[in-house]
């Protein structure tokens, strides 16, 4: 990770919400999935 520096942080963060937002949507499919099989 030797390119962090010339990132502009703001994009940081945009990229982490994006994957936050994903992960949500992930673990919610999941949650239901669970739901069918008990």
């Amino acid at each position: 990770m030797t390119h962090t520096e010339h990132v502009p942080f703001s994009e940081h963060w945009a990229v982490l919400d994006k994957n936050a937002r994903h992960v949500e949507t992930l673990l919610l499919l999941i949650r239901e999935r669970r739901s069918w099989y008990e």
